[in-house]
């Protein structure tokens, strides 16, 4: 009934007892009550993050009928952006009237900024130092904007991104990507080094509450250092494709995210599925695809 509009529905069991055969039957009385309209949807608790962040996320709409789940659906979508550490969703009836209740989204923010500094060693990779800036909700925005430095003796990359989680109304995203990555496989016992500067542009739509497809397109630039101790097959691969490559990439997948929170879960599941193709548009060919499941 309360996902019906029926918020104030009143059940009742009258139970009839036979106690010589040791049974009991229940009549329910049933008093749906008026259906109940939605008037106004009040946020309280956000001094940095814009109305509009988390009304976007609201599946219960002002002026519609009471929808119970609904109403848990919007607390969940709330939940799960990670730019708050309590979120309640209280209902009071208007006052004078008997067919409206208020809704009153009650949230409690947190600092979505993260700084990440890291050192570390390993027999490859001898001394690692890493760095990452992130802010998740830039400016109360929604927006995400992240930096990221890592330096090793195998793997270096310096990489930048920015994402709209509501680039339309509608909830499609998009983001971009610039990164320069250089690997030196030389302390792996396998000579050979690459340079690779690329930038990308990505895009999420979503189908239902649970399912988004994503795709994307983005440009590399690799170079490729070899001598003549480093294996045959690379120095094959050289001779015929030369040492610079310009590759066109494209991404394509699917993914869904049932948990009732990003932050602690405690139902749900995520799947992805991708799909990256080097096009033909490039100097390098090649396709992989993952599959992940938690």
């Amino acid at each position: 009934l309360g996902r019906e509009g029926y918020a104030f529905a009143n059940v009742n069991a009258n139970p009839e007892t036979d106690k010589e055969k040791r049974k009991v039957s229940f009549t329910f009385l049933i008093d749906p009550g008026r259906r109940v309209y939605v008037r106004r949807i009040n946020v309280v608790g956000n001094t940095r993050t814009r109305d509009e962040v988390i009304r976007r996320e609201m599946r219960q709409l002002e002026g519609s009928f009471f929808d119970g789940q609904k109403l848990q659906l919007s607390k969940q979508r709330i939940d799960k952006t990670g730019y708050f550490s309590e979120v309640e969703l209280e209902t009071p009836a208007v006052p004078g009237t008997t067919d409206q209740v208020d809704v009153t989204v009650r949230v409690k923010e947190k600092p979505t900024g993260a700084v990440l500094l890291g050192l570390g060693f390993s027999s490859v990779e001898k001394l690692v130092v890493q760095a990452s800036i992130q802010q998740s909700n830039f400016f109360g925005t929604g927006n995400t904007l992240g930096l990221q430095i890592a330096s090793g003796t195998v793997n270096k990359v310096a990489s930048f991104s920015f994402t709209q989680p509501f680039y339309t109304v509608d909830g499609v995203s998009r983001g971009f990507d610039v990164y320069r990555r250089d690997v030196d496989g030389s302390s792996l016992n396998v000579n050979y080094r690459t340079s690779t500067v690329g930038g990308a542009v990505r895009f999420g739509v979503p189908f239902t509450e649970y399912d988004s497809l994503f795709f994307g397109v983005s440009a590399e630039n690799v170079e490729l250092e070899l001598d003549s101790s480093s294996p045959l097959r690379y120095l094959k691969f050289r001779n015929e494709f030369g040492s610079i490559y310009d590759a066109l990439i494209g991404t394509a997948g699917w993914v869904r995210d049932t948990r009732d929170s990003a932050i602690w879960p405690t139902k749900g599941r995520v799947e992805r599925a991708s799909f990256e193709l080097g096009t033909p548009l490039g100097e390098l060919e090649y396709w992989k695809y993952t599959y992940t499941h938690q």
